[in-house]
């Protein structure tokens, strides 16, 4: 059947499937339904979300600018970068680079006013975090 007014198909319980489709008709006010109108268990909606996932590994993840004027101070440098003299405190264990821990650490006593760098710092810092 076709809505005299608007010459859409009815939907006679309001869940976005029109009646000639739907397999569960009166499907309960609110209910989130599948394509055939009948409603979902909440482990289906989980499913059909992906929430499930798993996390992808450090080494197989890879940054994507997001925007065009994205532009890195280090972009254009070759081969292994020196720490900048201001942020060799941060490589606690003196390995030469500095991991995600010690960024972490470093954005969190900026929060909690232990740091002597500034916002404009930390935007650096993370900008030679993921360029080394």
């Amino acid at each position: 059947m076709v809505d005299s007014t608007s010459g859409c198909p009815i939907d006679s319980d309001n869940d976005g499937v029109p009646d000639y489709q739907d397999q569960q008709v009166n499907s309960p006010p609110n209910a989130i339904v599948n394509e055939k109108g009948v409603e979902m268990t909440e482990e289906e909606v989980i499913t059909a979300m992906n929430l499930n996932q798993v996390a992808v590994n450090r080494s197989d993840a890879y940054m994507i600018p997001v925007s065009t004027g994205w532009t890195s101070q280090y972009s254009q440098a070759e081969g292994e970068l020196e720490i900048p003299e201001k942020f060799r405190p941060v490589d606690a264990n003196g390995d030469g680079e500095i991991s995600y821990d010690e960024l972490l650490l470093a954005i969190d006593g900026f929060f909690n006013g232990r740091s002597q760098f500034n916002a404009n710092d930390i935007y650096k810092l993370n900008d030679f975090f993921f360029a080394q």
